[in-house]
């Protein structure tokens, strides 16, 4: 079951299934508090966003030397 928080009720059921909110690139500061007082669904869209943008800038998961998606630069 996904869980969400809630600030005065704790863990919450969440509709299973329910994709979070879009919340556009230009919307998503994570510098500001503003953007951390904002509730659970807005920052679950704001976090799936920030994964769906790095992985059609970079075109792979990740950088990390030892992952299996990094390239072999011969060590």
């Amino acid at each position: 079951m996904d869980l969400k928080t809630d600030r005065n009720a704790g863990l919450l059921p969440r509709a299973n299934g329910t994709p979070p909110p879009e919340v556009p690139l230009s919307d998503v500061d994570l510098g500001s508090l503003e953007f951390w007082g904002r509730d659970d669904d807005f920052r679950d869209g704001a976090f799936a966003t920030l994964r769906r943008e790095a992985r059609s800038r970079s075109g792979r998961r990740s950088n990390c030397r030892d992952s299996p998606a990094a390239p072999d630069i011969g060590h």
